[in-house]
């Protein structure tokens, strides 16, 4: 098996990484000590792909694969990891769930909006008081249609 970074990971690292020294990093101790985000991050991350790792191009997304996407929370936790769980939040639990399992209405309407860097980040709401984030066995809430056709 070969382990060695493909030529477009390696240019991928190196874009991700330059950003990071130049947008992220910078800010980190201040973030952190202050308790707030660096909106800089997702509005100049975004038109470079880092808002849209796991959604197909066809709606705006870098479609990256698996290991460029761990190369880029590499690069992002090695600047700041408060923004690097920020990143993989809205990139794993907020897009990635749309883009594999929403409709065409859906995707086509947020999608877009989530890579752009122009809106906020996408977030996965799962916990329940007496849950917490237990969503096999103790999330209870549930849907269900009434009064509606279908």
């Amino acid at each position: 098996m070969d382990f060695e970074l493909s030529n477009e990971q390696k240019i991928w690292k190196k874009t991700v990484h330059e950003f990071v020294e130049k947008v992220i990093k910078p800010k980190a101790q201040e973030v952190d000590e202050k308790e707030e985000f660096n909106w800089d991050a997702p509005r100049k991350g975004g038109p470079i792909g880092l808002l849209g790792m796991s959604i197909p191009e066809a709606y705006g997304g870098s479609e990256l694969d698996m290991i460029s996407v761990a190369i880029s929370m590499e690069e992002i936790g090695w600047g700041c990891g408060s923004t690097a769980l920020s990143f993989t939040a809205h990139n794993g639990l907020g897009t990635a769930p749309l883009a594999l399992y929403g409709n065409e209405e859906l995707k086509k309407k947020w999608l877009p909006k989530m890579v752009d860097g122009k809106h906020k980040l996408a977030a996965l709401a799962l916990t329940e008081p007496d849950a917490g984030s237990d969503i096999q066995g103790g999330v209870t809430t549930r849907a269900q249609r009434e009064g509606m056709d279908g």
